[in-house]
């Protein structure tokens, strides 16, 4: 018989959870922030992916120029959503430059997010985030592997192999009121988890 799937099923979150951790590994501060969100394949999932483009991928997005151009705060810096069965989480990471603190990154990582809920992004944004979109699907179907792992990809975690031939317009049909209801839903401080990692005061062990 076919084996049943697990319930994966998470009560909604309702207070912000926060944690700070001691690595003895690590180099650097490093902040991780997970927002919980509905499934792969779900509208909200597409909506989120083109908030990511245009938040926080290349160098002309929100958080690049204003924590990398204006303030030369963080070293690395990642965001979107999970992409597996199951629950999901829109996850951002950043690790800050030697000497600056966490918490100004932070305000100003909440004051970007902030104006994707209260603003649509703008036209230039969107369309930008559409050719990258497009530009992505093209070279990821220009070789035989890219098109077995994208029917792979389809089979296993969405509705079937056939996804392939309308996927991409799951991300080109989201508009910039989509994106900012959808950032309304999901971005707000109870329905977050927030852990800081922080450099133990003995510093990595080198051998």
């Amino acid at each position: 018989s076919q084996p049943s799937s697990p319930d994966l099923f998470e009560p909604p979150q309702e207070a912000e959870k926060r944690e700070v951790l001691e690595d003895p590994l690590a180099l650097l501060p490093a902040v991780y922030i997970g927002y919980h969100m509905p499934r792969l394949g779900s509208p909200e999932f597409y909506a989120l992916s083109m908030l990511t483009l245009i938040l926080s991928q290349g160098e002309s997005s929100r958080l690049y120029r204003r924590l990398v151009y204006e303030h030369n705060w963080i070293t690395s810096l990642s965001a979107g959503p999970n992409q597996y069965r199951g629950p999901q989480l829109f996850v951002l990471w950043y690790q800050v430059q030697q000497g600056v603190a966490t918490a100004p990154v932070l305000e100003a990582i909440e004051e970007e997010i902030e104006r994707m809920c209260a603003e649509p992004v703008s036209d230039q944004e969107l369309e930008k985030a559409r050719n990258q979109v497009l530009h992505r699907f093209v070279a990821a179907r220009g070789t035989l592997s890219g098109i077995g792992e994208g029917l792979a990809r389809y089979t296993l975690l969405l509705d079937g192999p056939e996804r392939i031939n309308r996927e991409v317009h799951h991300y080109l049909d989201v508009g910039a009121a989509e994106i900012r209801e959808t950032a309304r839903r999901v971005f707000r401080s109870s329905n977050r988890s927030l852990i800081e990692v922080m450099p133990s005061a003995a510093g990595p062990e080198i051998s």
